[in-house]
């Protein structure tokens, strides 16, 4: 008896095996996703001045604590993150 058996002859058809190989890609997607997901918490260098939890730069207030990271330019009226500087052309 041979150890090596074609898995057509094994009884499994086509479709199984463009399932398994279509599972095994969004296993190895998801894997890959997440490494990336844990790469992005720690490349962001952008932490709430009040409490220091970590922000995006799109947020318009800290998650965590409401304090408000987006102000108002006096001059032009524009909205910018704090964390940007804003230079009015006014």
């Amino acid at each position: 008896m041979s150890l090596y058996l074609h898995p057509l002859r094994a009884g499994v058809g086509p479709v199984e095996i463009v399932a398994v190989i279509a599972a095994c890609g969004l296993v190895m997607g998801l894997v890959r996703w997440l490494a990336m997901a844990e790469k992005r918490k720690f490349d962001n260098p952008l932490v709430c001045p009040r409490c220091g939890t970590p922000v995006e730069k799109s947020f318009p207030k800290c998650p965590d604590c409401g304090a408000l990271l987006r102000e108002v330019c006096e001059r032009c009226g524009a909205r910018f993150s704090i964390f940007d500087k804003h230079s009015c052309n006014v």
